[in-house]
């Protein structure tokens, strides 16, 4: 019956799905497997309150179960019942220390309720870090605000193993948007990727997180500028990756070079970028994060951009890359109509950045 309820899931037939996951259930009051597929399913489908009825249930049955807490605490954490999620993740990594996913969960419920010290140290125990290997230097301080909007944002994505999300910053913001974004994905969320830099040049990126993020994957550099190298305008084109170090002021992040009047350059360097990071880091979860897709639309054109972010986001979206472009809501049109397989926004307020 669970294998008919996959089934039907796959297929689109959500009613028939949750009809065998209940009856799967009924069969066997033992089989958390049943529950917690009829959990989620009814979670996704944004019927939470169904959902977290379902996950007593599934705790009744099976108390020792820490899935279930966890199942709980996703429930909760999606109705804003904050507190209440930070109690069943906590009852879920009680009994099971080493489910990474409630670590990571108590961690976001942690840092909405402001207590950011705390949720670090909880996405340290979901990437398996030695807690006496970490650095002994505080992370900088961050607003509560902005560490409980990501790591919201962040929740949603990982539920879906990945997708597309804006971040909707006004132009003064982009740049310390960008970097406070890439605080997160670095050190609380461990994932390696690739900047696509076109409102600022690489190297102030890496002067900037120096002092922010000690990182041993620090992301690939993929910049895109007007004329790169003193080269004049759309004729030059870097062939290939540059490989081009940072020189003195270098983390070690290699550096593409490309011109703003092609676009379609664009997404190849990404995807070989990727590959390149992938290869040298081994990580499981990928970022591509897009500094300011507006910037291209004054070197190409409306239509141009439009037809590259809708092939470009969406691709990366249906690959489970986690993909971001930092982009005012007023220019969302420049995003296409990309059949993005997740698509969520942020949005940064200035008072959140004073420290960045």
């Amino acid at each position: 019956m669970l294998e008919l309820g996959e089934k039907a899931e796959r297929s689109g037939d959500t009613g028939g799905a949750l009809g065998w996951y209940d009856a799967s259930a009924r069969a066997d009051s033992g089989f958390g497997s049943a529950y917690q597929k009829r959990c989620s399913l009814l979670r996704r489908l944004g019927r939470t309150t169904e959902a977290l009825a379902a996950a007593a249930a599934y705790a009744a049955s099976l108390p020792q179960a820490a899935a279930a807490h966890h199942e709980a605490g996703l429930c909760l954490l999606a109705l804003h019942r904050t507190e209440e999620a930070e109690t069943a993740f906590r009852r879920a990594v009680a009994i099971d220390p080493g489910l990474s996913a409630a670590w990571r969960n108590l961690g976001v419920a942690l840092g909405k309720l402001g207590r950011t010290q705390e949720a670090f140290s909880c996405f340290d125990r979901a990437e398996g870090r030695d807690m006496a290997l970490v650095a002994t230097a505080p992370p900088p301080h961050r607003s509560p605000e902005l560490a409980g909007a990501v790591h919201d944002l962040m929740a949603g994505l990982l539920e879906t193993g990945g997708g597309f999300a804006q971040i909707d910053a006004d132009g003064p913001f982009s740049f310390k948007a960008s970097v406070a974004l890439l605080g997160f994905l670095l050190r609380d969320y461990d994932m390696d990727g690739v900047v696509v830099a076109v409102a600022r040049p690489s190297h102030i990126y890496r002067q900037t997180l120096a002092r922010r993020v000690d990182t041993p994957h620090p992301p690939h550099y993929v910049e895109v500028a007007a004329s790169p190298d003193g080269a004049a305008g759309p004729a030059f084109m870097a062939p290939q990756s540059m490989g081009r170090e940072g020189g003195a002021d270098s983390t070690g992040a290699d550096v593409t070079t490309l011109s703003a009047f092609e676009p379609d350059r664009v997404a190849a360097a990404v995807k070989a970028a990727l590959q390149k990071v992938a290869g040298r880091f081994g990580g499981e979860e990928h970022f591509v994060l897009m500094d300011d897709l507006a910037a291209m639309e004054f070197y190409n054109g409306t239509e141009v951009v439009k037809k590259f972010s809708s092939g470009f986001f969406a691709e990366l979206s249906s690959l489970g890359i986690f993909s971001f472009v930092v982009l005012p809501s007023a220019q969302s049109q420049l995003l296409g109509s990309g059949a993005f397989a997740t698509r969520k926004r942020l949005r940064v307020e200035g008072r959140w950045l004073s420290d960045v």
